[in-house]
């Protein structure tokens, strides 16, 4: 049993465990083959169907949606919008006995990724509240947990279906197995170690959209697909990560240092992406992290360079899309009002 994050009615994160049960329904699905035994693993996000005819999705609260007294004799107190009341729910199923009520309450997603064995179906492990509990202890992102690709409310989704794990990729790196997992509403890549299935280990929460509590979301938003480029296929000549986002129609770069994964060398700087916020601005640019930045105009032609610096000075660019560069080669792009 897992804990989570059910309402947006709080202004702080309460992580609890709940009687409802998530269904997987997962959006991606990578494999890998260790030691001859082949797994699948899965991104959880949940989805709802609507259509002509049929609706499945209800409130926890709505009148057409009764729990079973004699199962939940405390419904009056799930029911609460602080508690389960806005959380969203199925009706397709958790009617047991057929009588009308519902005996068990399921939500959509998983909030997590899982591990099966491709052969039996077994589960070999669940991620549970990991993505909940990282983004909610995050320095930078934990201003917005739970928030959504559109705004930056804090615990926005919540009540839905949280940080809603949209795309993932297994990949083999020098020997060890690595899953990357896309978190489609507060944005970024979890990446953990897989190569044992039955205990994976996490290594780094990779996020590149402004954080700005209730300002304007910003930067890239909204990811839904990746790929891998080895290192010797890389410009950079270490391996990619590149993360196509929906929401900003733009593209997250990740580089992987010398192709190595290691715990140690990964979460210190192996992963040298930057944010920058406003994006758009008017010509004042903070960036995250202090390095040496190159701008350049679409043509390729050098614009502005600054050394050893956290903010960009660019008042003196015309008004237009630019591209920034640190010194290791991750390039984002930048909008002059």
């Amino acid at each position: 049993q897992h804990s989570l994050d059910t309402s947006d009615e709080t202004d702080f994160v309460f992580d609890a465990s709940w009687p409802v049960k998530g269904m997987y329904m997962p959006d991606a699905i990578s494999s890998y083959t260790l030691n001859g035994i082949t797994y699948l693993v899965t991104a959880n996000e949940g989805d709802a169907r609507e259509y002509n005819g049929f609706e499945e999705e209800r409130k926890l609260d709505d009148a057409d949606y009764i729990l079973d007294p004699i199962t939940f004799p405390n419904a009056s107190i799930l029911a609460l919008e602080t508690n389960l009341g806005d959380i969203n729910v199925t009706n397709a199923s958790g009617d047991t006995d057929n009588d009308g009520d519902f005996d068990e309450i399921h939500v959509f997603g998983g909030r997590s990724f899982s591990i099966f064995e491709a052969a039996t179906g077994a589960l070999v492990y669940d991620s549970g509240n990991d993505f909940e509990v990282i983004t909610a202890n995050d320095a930078t992102y934990g201003a917005i947990f739970n928030a959504s690709n559109s705004n930056n409310n804090f615990k926005n989704r919540s009540d839905n279906k949280g940080p809603e794990p949209e795309g993932i990729l297994v990949q083999e790196i020098n020997g060890e197995f690595y899953a990357f997992i896309l978190l489609e509403r507060i944005g970024g890549v979890m990446v953990y170690n897989v190569s044992d299935p039955a205990n994976p280990e996490f290594l780094q929460y990779l996020n590149s959209r402004d954080a700005t509590p209730g300002g304007t979301e910003m930067g890239d938003l909204g990811p839904e697909g990746l790929v891998y480029v080895p290192f010797t296929e890389s410009p950079t000549n270490t391996g990619l990560i590149v993360v196509a986002n929906e929401v900003s129609g733009t593209l997250s770069i990740y580089s992987l240092d010398n192709d190595i994964l290691g715990t140690d060398d990964f979460q210190s700087e192996s992963i040298t992406n930057f944010a920058m916020y406003p994006n758009p601005s008017n010509g004042v640019v903070f960036v995250s992290k202090e390095d040496t930045y190159t701008v350049f105009d679409m043509l390729g032609r050098q614009v502005h360079q600054a050394t050893d610096t956290k903010q960009l000075l660019l008042q003196s660019l015309t008004a237009g899309i630019y591209l920034v560069s640190n010194k290791e080669g991750v390039t984002q792009r930048l909008i002059i009002k």
